[in-house]
């Protein structure tokens, strides 16, 4: 393929070719040289691939085609930290007289100013974290649990969730080595609070709200 797509190159211009290979080795070909290997393109994984190619672009404004959403919540947290300097848009349809784009900036400042999630630290990670928990590629999912109803706990419940309550500690986002024990306290949190929501008139007197019931939990647990 890249002998074929090289007489049509311009100068300047550089085609790439990945995602094609179990070794998840990326090769390249421009106007003036032959094939070549970019070692630093080299994943077996398609969205991680698709971010190392946006990192290594030297444009500012970026369109990223992909249907999948998991692009979406990889990207985000990228675009708070290392990609923060670009623009970047992704369409998420291959209509083109209808395509539906979703501006990653964007995004990313607006859960910033959501009042649900005031103070909570690296929320893009802690985001991220929660599309991972409620199921994707590697992780099981969540028996009538979708990924809807995981969002709308976890901003109904952000600050008992993400330990900015009194004997509460950690954040989802906790994932070090040296957090990740914590960051498991905030995973606990969640799972609980999904499950005490869902199934509130079963386990809870009228009188006792979902957060009181679970900051007593937690408390005897600690305790």
């Amino acid at each position: 393929m890249l002998d074929v797509v090289q007489p049509h190159l311009k100068p300047g211009q550089t085609f790439v070719l990945a995602g094609c290979l179990d070794t998840g080795k990326c090769y390249g070909v421009s106007f003036t040289s032959d094939a070549f290997e970019i070692e630093q393109l080299r994943s077996n994984h398609e969205e991680t691939l698709i971010w190392l190619h946006v990192n290594k672009s030297q444009y500012s404004n970026i369109l990223v085609f992909s249907p999948d959403t998991d692009v979406y919540f990889i990207g985000l947290s990228l675009i708070s930290g290392p990609l923060s300097s670009k623009n970047i848009l992704v369409q998420k349809n291959m209509i083109a007289e209808r395509a539906q784009y979703l501006n990653l900036n964007d995004l990313a400042h607006s859960l910033t100013r959501d009042p649900d999630v005031t103070g909570v630290s690296n929320l893009a990670k802690c985001i991220q974290v929660l599309y991972i928990c409620s199921g994707c590629d590697y992780v099981s999912f969540f028996v009538g649990f979708g990924k809807a109803f995981f969002f709308s706990t976890f901003f109904q419940y952000a600050q008992f969730i993400s330990g900015l309550q009194p004997k509460s500690v950690g954040m989802l986002c906790d994932t070090s080595p040296n957090s990740k024990d914590d960051g498991f306290l905030a995973f606990l949190r969640l799972i609980g609070s999904l499950y005490f929501k869902k199934h509130i008139t079963e386990f809870l007197p009228e009188f006792v709200t979902l957060v009181t019931y679970l900051k007593m939990f937690f408390i005897n647990v600690q305790n």
